[in-house]
């Protein structure tokens, strides 16, 4: 019964590969025209920084070891021992 157990919210993850086809669908399907530009004055004074981007590249691998960290209660003390 533990095994039916942990994999009772599996089924969360079919909304990721739902989810992006429909970004890409409409991301097609409305043209550039009918599109809203949502930067603001703020955004445009953030100046760039080129050593932050080695943080941004690490913020993927990062989201993806807490969304496994949640299916997977052991998976980080797997990797840390």
């Amino acid at each position: 019964m533990k095994t039916k157990r942990n994999w009772r919210y599996w089924w969360t993850l079919l909304y990721w590969p739902i989810y992006l086809a429909g970004f890409a669908i409409v991301e097609r399907l409305v043209p550039l025209s009918k599109a809203h530009i949502i930067s603001t004055s703020i955004d445009y004074a953030i100046p760039f920084i080129p050593q932050f981007i080695i943080f941004y590249i690490l913020w993927f691998p990062f989201i993806f070891l807490i969304v496994v960290s949640f299916y997977f209660p052991d998976f980080l003390d797997f990797i840390l021992t």
